[in-house]
């Protein structure tokens, strides 16, 4: 398995002490910080807690430079969730920047010191605002945000089976380059189009429109 390593200048871009200033709230909560690095800061509650022991997680992304917030109990990633799916749980406003076509998506993107700063903050308030139930490990409220998880993954699985004949025929189509069909397949169903279905209907009208003059 190919494994990022964080580049030696990470450090720079401040996420960790960032993240130690900005979620000084979960001590409230019961959470303390068991481990601290330019990429990752982890909590957890003590083991001589009366409730099941939690864990979360803040990281910064070594490869890609997203950034996100998970939770959950220790030794059950079965049960995490995420700052994307409290959002959406809550029904945060916020929370229609975290998903597009093809799924969950990360809205914190962060590559220079100023955006980490900046958004470390943000992503803070947030997770303060509107995962309280979480954070005092409410088992309704992990498995409420488990079923919504459960019914988005059926109507994904849904979506893909029905469209897929369509998208073999597009498929088959752009390989021999008959451009018109392309098009007309995709606007069949243009409003559930993948990101890369529509870069390559994009794409066919621009080959279209060359040919035509020529």
């Amino acid at each position: 398995m190919f494994h990022f390593e964080a580049g030696p200048n990470r450090w720079k871009l401040g996420f960790k002490d960032a993240v130690v200033k900005s979620f000084k709230f979960l001590r409230k909560y019961g959470f303390r910080r068991v481990r601290a690095e330019a990429t990752l800061v982890r909590y957890e509650t003590p083991w001589y807690s009366f409730k099941r022991r939690f864990y979360m997680n803040v990281y910064h992304s070594r490869g890609s430079y997203e950034m996100g917030v998970e939770l959950g109990p220790k030794n059950s990633d079965r049960d995490m969730v995420n700052l994307p799916w409290i959002l959406r749980w809550a029904g945060a406003p916020e929370a229609d920047a975290c998903f597009g076509d093809e799924g969950e998506r990360t809205m914190f993107f962060a590559e220079t010191r100023d955006a980490v700063q900046s958004l470390v903050p943000r992503m803070a308030a947030l997770f303060q605002k509107y995962a309280d139930p979480f954070l005092r490990r409410d088992p309704e409220a992990f498995k409420a945000v488990k079923a919504m998880v459960k019914r988005a993954d059926e109507v994904y699985m849904e979506r893909l089976n029905r469209l897929a004949p369509k998208r073999a025929q597009a498929s088959a189509a752009w390989e021999i380059e008959e451009f018109e069909r392309v098009v007309a397949i995709y606007e069949s169903f243009e409003d559930e189009l993948m990101a890369g279905e529509r870069e390559r209907l994009a794409d066919a009208k621009k080959r279209l429109a060359a040919r035509a003059r020529h």
